[in-house]
């Protein structure tokens, strides 16, 4: 017996911002599952909130791992203090 995690499509209800956008270009945060791409969040130049795209549920059980890579230089100004806060619903298996 154990449960399984959904991210919804969309990840509806779920909030993302930044203190600082990103400068002269956009920032992709890319999600995945297992480190296989299951969504993106997008910041277009000088913008705090992202277009998110997410097409389906995810589920994720125990041993998946959930990580975020990014697109945007480590050395280039501005883009920083990301926050996210994600809803998520889980059921029980057997």
């Amino acid at each position: 017996v154990g449960q399984v995690v959904f991210l919804p499509i969309n990840l509806v209800e779920s909030a993302f911002t930044c203190k600082a956008g990103p400068v002269g270009r956009s920032a992709t945060l890319t999600l995945l599952k297992n480190d296989v791409a299951i969504g993106t969040v997008t910041f277009v130049d000088g913008a705090t909130t992202p277009t998110i795209s997410f097409p389906t549920a995810v589920p994720f059980i125990e041993s998946d791992v959930f990580s975020i890579s990014s697109d945007y230089p480590s050395n280039a100004s501005g883009f920083f203090g990301v926050a996210a806060l994600t809803r998520f619903f889980y059921e029980e298996i057997s």
